[in-house]
């Protein structure tokens, strides 16, 4: 699940501005070479006496924190006294007043932050804007409750995450600053990234665009070389640390408020250092999966390179190259693109010619022979590539970057975002256990906290054993087809729903946070799908219409798939008759 944020030391228009003492420097091709010796970045916590032991502090020892609390205190005491450098912090350098007498407190809490909007959310995990109280500084906080994880056996993704985002440290990765946790929540602090996700800015300039009456085009092709050329850096720093982060897209590239790329999600990511039998084979969206994840093949780094050309077409087109009514049909795109097979962008001109050629070197079925796929930076495990030739570096010289400087990339001036983010500064102190019920409370708040007691009171349905899949609900031969986080309607208010679109046809829709079965719609040749905008998608049935917004803004695609298979329906039915 993304988080916004902006880790970059800008201000955003923000009253709060962090420190830019964290910044780190570009994977240069001469520091590349040195990082393939090294392995850098924050041991992870060693205390591993429960599942989820491994969550205590991160950047700050016991004693600094109670040298910033002490500090703290008597800066608000001193109303004319400067607050505490987030350097400071840092280097543990903060003086204790005098006054710091009280016995310290172990570890970081929610006490310690003020809380802020809901800025993401998904089935197990929630992502607020919060400030440390100590400086000021903002940050994104991903809250994920323990009793989801455990029954959707998600524990290992949420460590993998960590493990990751304590190895690395590089501008265009989002950072994890603290991690704690409690008896019922974990919590990860990471950058706050304001300028959203990159698929928003993909489509909005093809709404833009289709306004215009122009169709397949997004992106311009000077901010698609742009976002491409940091996500590429970005991805070899990963490779060169033994990682492969394996589900790549536009929802998992996020944008500072300047606008520079920052990475994130790395609960399915491959370490090479970890036994591989701990980690899962087959991850990843479909649209972005190459052909050997599909043919469960030795996964490496030709993956993610794979997801690079993918999202380079999205950008320039404003959808996948392999775009189909459902994940199967997607599958068999895929596996159906053989060697000489070319990916054509549409009305290609001569300045989109050399994106084409790219496109083309990365979306190859024989991963050995995508562009950049060396053994310099493969997987320890089976080394199935040619070291001498095929090198990451030819892949940064390719002719479609021309004209950027990568050494410096990360500090030039980014493509100006096309929207404007505004985040209310946070003001909900973290002190109070009833913070995420303030405000506009969404359905996964209420039941983080009010879940047990509605579990144990005879007045609340029975909630579903359902852990982390759908299939307990699907009849004999049914399969899903679409699913994705909605809001759904439900009088004045709406509510966070997972909406599944199934073979047989129907919609069944489940609360994220329990997975209990919430309602049912049968798919008959009368029910119509309307869009209204992007995200906007009603379903209108002979009895009531059903109103939706998908988080994604992928309205269109519901409608499409869903009357497909009604088309599918009534031409079965009439071939029985």
């Amino acid at each position: 699940m993304a988080s916004f944020t902006s880790g970059d030391g800008e201000s955003d228009g923000s009253d709060n501005v962090r420190d830019s003492s964290s910044s780190y420097p570009a994977p240069t091709p001469e520091l590349i070479t040195e990082l393939m010796n090294q392995r850098s970045g924050a041991r992870l916590d060693s205390d591993n006496r429960t599942e989820f032991g491994s969550f205590r502090s991160l950047n700050m020892s016991d004693s600094r924190l109670q040298q910033v609390r002490t500090d703290n205190n008597a800066a608000s005491q001193e109303k004319d006294k400067s607050p505490v450098s987030a350097q400071r912090l840092r280097n543990g350098t903060a003086n204790a007043s005098s006054s710091g007498n009280e016995p310290a407190k172990k570890g970081l809490s929610p006490a310690d932050f003020w809380m802020g909007e809901l800025i993401g959310e998904g089935a197990f995990a929630r992502v607020h804007i919060c400030a440390l109280k100590m400086t000021g500084d903002q940050y994104a906080i991903k809250i994920m409750e323990k009793r989801f994880i455990q029954k959707a056996k998600k524990i290992n993704l949420i460590k993998m995450e960590k493990r990751v985002l304590t190895k690395v440290r590089y501008d265009s990765i989002v950072q994890l600053h603290f991690s704690f946790t409690d008896d019922r929540h974990l919590y990860m602090v990471l950058d706050l990234c304001r300028g959203g996700e990159l698929t928003q800015v993909i489509d909005h300039y093809k709404t833009l665009n289709e306004d215009k009456g122009i169709s397949d085009r997004a992106c311009t092709v000077s901010d698609c070389r742009f976002y491409l050329a940091e996500t590429l850096l970005a991805v070899q720093y990963l490779h060169f640390h033994g990682i492969v982060h394996r589900d790549l897209k536009p929802q998992n590239i996020l944008l500072s408020g300047k606008g520079h790329v920052k990475i994130t999600d790395f609960g399915t990511a491959l370490d090479e250092s970890m036994p591989i039998k701990d980690q899962d084979a087959f991850v990843g969206t479909a649209q972005y999966v190459s052909p050997e994840v599909l043919d469960d093949g030795d996964v490496s780094v030709g993956a993610d390179l794979w997801a690079i050309g993918v999202i380079l077409f999205q950008m320039i087109v404003g959808e996948s190259p392999f775009i189909a009514e459902s994940e199967y049909l997607i599958f068999e795109n895929i596996n159906n693109h053989h060697e000489e097979d070319r990916i054509h962008l549409p009305r290609c001109t001569e300045e989109l010619h050399e994106a084409e050629n790219l496109i083309n070197s990365l979306l190859k079925p024989d991963p050995t022979k995508r562009l950049g796929a060396s053994n310099n930076c493969t997987r320890v495990r089976k080394k199935v590539f040619n070291a001498e030739i095929n090198k990451p570096s030819e892949l940064r010289a390719h002719t479609f970057f021309k004209g950027l400087d990568m050494r410096h990339l990360t500090e030039s001036e980014a493509p100006a975002l096309p929207y404007n983010i505004n985040i209310p500064q946070p003001t909900l102190d973290g002190a109070d256990s009833d913070w995420m019920l303030q405000g506009d409370a969404t359905e996964l708040l209420e039941a983080a906290f009010c879940g047990e007691n509605a579990e144990s009171s005879g007045s609340q349905p029975q909630k579903s054993e359902l852990v982390g899949e759908f299939d307990s609900y699907l009849k004999e031969g049914e399969k899903i087809i679409l699913e994705g986080l909605v809001k759904k309607r439900a009088g004045v208010f709406d509510k966070n729903r997972h909406l599944i679109l199934t073979s047989k046809p129907r919609l069944l829709y489940f609360s994220p946070s329990t997975l209990q079965l919430k309602g049912e719609i049968d798919i008959t040749h009368k029910l119509m799908v309307v869009t209204k905008s992007r995200k906007k998608f009603e379903v209108v049935t002979d009895k009531r219409t059903y109103y939706f917004t998908d988080y994604l803004g992928s309205s269109e695609r519901w409608k499409k798939t869903i009357e497909g298979l009604q088309t599918n329906a009534l031409s079965s039915l009439e071939l029985h008759e």
